[in-house]
């Protein structure tokens, strides 16, 4: 069931089983539209009647409201050392070699794990974005501070520098089921 912050036109048929007649139509919205940087609530309506969420038939459904809580995972925090990476290209802006290491300061939270990632990421990615970016990176444990990532774990070898190439490096904290995130996003450029 997709979540937004207004109900759905068309509400999701609920059954006990597959073979089952349907039992109830339900739609669910988040209030206010959720960013997930502030507290939201998810309201779910429900009603027999499937007409009932596009028309103003106010009486024939019932909204349910719940809240859930948790203490959280902190997001991690890491201060990155500018200036540790050198990077030469030929004359047509390809890389010939990196060298060098990047370290990552501990802020305020300590990170359990982090990968760095060549997935291009939207300039306000969501929770989901992220979480399948790292996914999908090669994922290191994180063994001691200061984190110190080797020029060769960017993978930019022969990587076109014609135009700016990014990398974000995405620390994770917290177990795989409940992970929260620091993104850090290292552009290289042509000299």
């Amino acid at each position: 069931m997709p979540l937004s912050g207004s109900y759905p036109l068309v509400p999701t048929a609920f059954r006990k089983t597959p073979a089952s007649p349907i039992g109830c139509f339900a739609g669910a919205r988040l209030d206010p539209e959720a960013t997930f940087g502030q507290d939201f609530v998810i309201r779910v309506a429900y009603s027999d009647v499937p007409t009932v969420f596009g028309t103003s038939q106010g009486s024939s459904f019932s909204p349910q409201v719940a809240t859930a809580g948790t203490s959280g995972v902190p997001a991690p925090n890491y201060i990155p050392q500018v200036g540790g990476l050198t990077v030469k290209v030929d004359v047509n802006y390809l890389v010939q070699s990196i060298s060098g290491v990047m370290r990552l300061y501990v802020g305020t939270q300590p990170g359990t794990a982090y990968a760095i990632s060549a997935a291009t990421l939207s300039a306000n990615p969501s929770y989901s974005e992220v979480a399948q970016a790292f996914a999908g990176a090669k994922q290191k444990t994180i063994a001691g501070a200061p984190l110190v990532m080797d020029a060769a774990a960017f993978e930019m070898l022969s990587v076109d520098l014609t135009t700016p190439v990014l990398r974000t490096i995405i620390l994770a904290a917290g177990p795989a089921d409940a992970r929260s995130f620091q993104i850090l996003i290292v552009t290289f450029v042509h000299p």
